[in-house]
């Protein structure tokens, strides 16, 4: 009787998101970064909404990529 558990296919490893990833985190740092030098007033006078808006959008982009990068990185070094 077979195991249903057994599972004999090795896991494809995910090259796109391991690529994309890092790629996505570095934009985010590079919007926050712009966005506080707008807010600060260091590049350009643009008004503090879209300096707000461009320091959120880098936010959310951030974010979620380091916890994937976390992943990532753990699972490199052999870790659950």
């Amino acid at each position: 009787m077979r195991s249903l558990f057994l599972n004999n296919n090795p896991a494809k490893i995910p090259y796109k998101t391991i690529i994309c990833a890092p790629l996505q985190f570095l934009i985010g740092i590079t919007l926050i970064v712009t966005g506080c030098l707008l807010l600060h007033g260091c590049i350009s006078h643009v008004g503090t909404s879209r300096a707000t808006a461009i320091l959120i959008v880098g936010f959310l982009e951030s974010v979620p990529r380091c916890y994937h990068l976390i992943i990532i990185c753990r699972s490199c070094r052999g870790l659950q």
